[in-house]
Parts: C-alpha cells; structure tokens; sequence
C-alpha cells in the first residue's frame, strides 16, 4: 500500500518521504518537517495514534496537517483517530482519486496558512515601521532602519531612498542598507534609467532580469560589474507630487515579484513619504519657531502698548481682535471668544486671516496693506470660517483701525451681521 502511495503522489508531483514505522516516521518528521503526514494506524513500534499525539505535543510540528488511513471504520473508532489530533481520515480500502484529492485540499489549507502567516508577518512589520516613521524626527536614523527592514523582509541584497530634486533630474541617496553610516550622495536621474522610468509613469517598476530588458542597455556593463541582476522602484508622493523612491536591487534573477511583495513595497514607500513630508514640515515649523522667538519682545512690546484699553475692549458689545502688523492676533476680548469658538490662548498667535473663509482673506490682507500705509480705517463685511465652530460661516461686519505707535498694531471691530444681511437680500 505504501509503495503505491508512493508512484501515484510522486506521479501528481509531490515530492514524498516513506518510512515503514511509526517511531521512523516521528524521527524523520521531526528531522525534515514535510507540509502533509499519510499516517497508518496499525503499524509496528508505535502505532499511528501515538505518533499523531506526539506530534500535536510538539510546538514545532503542531501544525503539520495529518491524514490517517484507517481499516477501523467504526464510528468510535474515527472520534478516536480524530480526538488524538487527526485533521482527516480516509477509511481502508480506498480510492487513489480520494486519496490524492484530499491530500491536495490539505496543502491547500496549508498554503492559506502560510499565506495568512506571512501577511500577518507583513501587517507586523508595517505597523513597527509605520511607529519609527511616525514616533522621531531623526530622519536620516529612521530611514537607515526602514531601509533595513525592507530588504530583509523583501530578501533584496541592497535597499535604498532616493529623494528627488524639484526638477526630478537630481536627487540624494539619503539611506542605503549596505551602508550603515548616514548618506547624501548626489545623483543624476540620467544614470539611473529605472529612476527616470518611475519619473516619468509614476508607477512602480519590477525588472526581474535586467539583462533582458533594453531600459538597461546604456548601463548593462556597469550593472554587470556591480552584480546586480533585478530592481524593484517604488514612487513615494507628497499629495501629487513625486518626492522619491523606494529602490531595490538583488545580484540574482527573480522568479517571481507577487502581489504580497509589491503591496508590501508600495505601502512602506506610502509611509517613507509621509515620514519625509513630516520631517520637512517639522523642520520649517523650528524655523519659524525660532523666528518667532526672536520676534517675542518685540511682540511683548506691542501688546503692552495696548494693555491700556484692556478694560475698553473687555466690555465693549463688539467682537475685538487687537493684531500687529502682519495680522496675527494679540489679544481678543469675551466677545471674540464667542464668535470664533477660540478661547484667547489658542486665538492669540493665529493670523486673524485664517479665522476667514478662504475667499475673503485677500480682501483681509488688502485691508491690513491700506492701514498700514496710512489709512484712517477701512470697513467690510467678511465671513469667519464654520470650521472653528462648527457652525455655519458668520458674516460680520468688520470695522479696522490702526492704533498709535510703532511698529504699527489694529484694532479690528465685529458685528454678527449674519441675519440682517439675509433679510436684507
């Protein structure tokens, strides 16, 4: 019966192991774990019962999926065969056709499992990633170990992040996992035919054997002495904009680049991007952090030249926002709060331009210049944004005024006009 077993699996193409007992089985089991057990229950040494309970003892063999034959058809004797860890039986005598279709609906369930393994691997992997990526700001630390990760996961011999210039013809090695020391090597998109691809579809790019590809013509020797034999580029984009990519070589053919592999690629490329955006924001926000700290006595000075109408302003019926030059707010009274939704802390430093609605702020800032020229006053209606409340927009009717001094500081004055402007029209 094991003979036959035997041609009729290795005729369907798997590849099959045989052992004559139970204690050889569980020893070349436990010395090359096969994917599928064909396991007998009377055999000699130790029966197959005993050599399923052993394996469902075992942490490492647990998992391997076993099939017994069985001549004890009774319905006792298959909930013993099942309760000792069995996943299928197949009673004696049997059919070949049976046989094979079970053991091909097992290793189906096995590949599912691997399957499901490996992207739960890959979910693990993105979340740790998606964590140093969102968790520093030493940019340059963060890529070193993104790039890291990437080829180990991807099994690449080299991973790297090329950021782009504005033009997309130059760019930096910013991260290389071959190279563990901090880079910003300069390039020419011209001498990476594969970059100026992705430039210009936008689109990742799987080469799994460049010397087949004419891309690579113009560098096939220089590629050829660098033993590198297949590339894999992901795009990484700020919003419509290609800031980078994710670049992979290996010095061996690939066989096959699949779904999981190009997923994974792309999404670390989605992250790498945002990390880098992330980076670039932060940066300009300590600039103007800086700026803004140099500018704090003068700022203090300002606002103590208007601490003198505090108490004006305090009970005055009319929303009252008190900016410097550039618009940015210094103080608002009870019933500015009120109006904006904003308590005075997180109202004070905002540009009162970015309490009004997107298409009213030019006219703002027009306002602003004409004051700061030397205008008496100005008046308009504007809308404040619903986004800070939550409500609909507000119409106010906005009255400015320059206050005494230098450098200069407004008075701006608001009326909710919202309900006399709608009956009006």
């Amino acid at each position: 019966i094991r003979d036959l077993l035997v041609r009729a699996l290795t005729a369907r193409g798997f590849e099959v192991d045989e052992t004559a007992d139970g204690e050889a089985a569980l020893a070349e089991i436990r010395r090359s774990p096969p994917d599928l057990v064909l396991l007998d229950v009377m055999m000699p040494r130790m029966d197959g019962l005993e050599v399923v309970r052993a394996l469902r003892a075992d942490p490492e063999l647990r998992g391997v999926q076993v099939i017994v034959l069985t001549a004890r058809a009774s319905q006792d004797a298959l909930k013993e065969v099942l309760a000792a860890g069995a996943d299928d039986y197949i009673a004696k005598p049997f059919h070949l056709g049976e046989v094979i279709s079970r053991v091909d609906a097992h290793l189906r369930i096995v590949r599912y499992a691997e399957e499901l393994e490996r992207k739960r691997q890959d979910s693990q992997t993105l979340v740790e990633i998606s964590q140093r990526l969102t968790g520093r700001l030493d940019l340059p630390t963060i890529l070193a170990e993104v790039v890291q990760r990437v080829s180990t996961v991807l099994a690449a011999d080299r991973c790297s992040i090329v950021l782009l210039d504005a033009d997309a013809h130059t760019g930096r090695v910013v991260a290389a996992s071959d190279s563990p020391a901090r880079m910003d090597r300069r390039i020419s998109v011209d001498a990476y035919p594969e970059i100026g691809r992705v430039v210009r579809t936008r689109a990742p790019l799987i080469v799994t054997d460049i010397a087949a590809d004419p891309l690579f013509d113009p560098v096939k020797d220089q590629l050829a002495q660098l033993d590198v034999r297949s590339v894999a580029l992901f795009p990484m984009f700020e919003a419509d904009r290609l800031i980078g990519v994710l670049f992979l070589r290996s010095r061996a053919p690939t066989t096959t680049f699949a779904t999981r592999e190009r997923e994974f690629g792309q999404i670390v490329a989605n992250a790498t991007a945002v990390a880098v955006s992330n980076a670039e924001i932060f940066r300009e926000i300590r600039e103007e952090t800086d700026r803004q700290a140099q500018a704090r006595a003068s700022a203090e000075q300002r606002l103590r030249r208007v601490e003198q109408y505090h108490g004006f302003f305090e009970s005055a019926a009319d929303a009252t926002f008190i900016t410097d030059e550039h618009g940015v707010v210094l103080f608002v009274n009870r019933q500015a709060e009120a109006m904006t939704g904003l308590s005075r802390v997180l109202a004070c430093g905002l540009e009162f331009a970015a309490l009004v609605v997107p298409e009213h702020r030019d006219r703002l800032r027009a306002m602003l210049t004409e004051l700061s020229a030397g205008a008496s006053g100005a008046r308009a209606d504007l809308e404040l944004s619903g986004d800070l409340s939550g409500d609909r927009p507000t119409t106010v009717s906005v009255n400015l005024s320059r206050l005494p001094g230098e450098p200069p500081a407004f008075c701006l004055s608001a009326r909710d006009v919202t309900q006399e402007r709608a009956v009006g029209r």
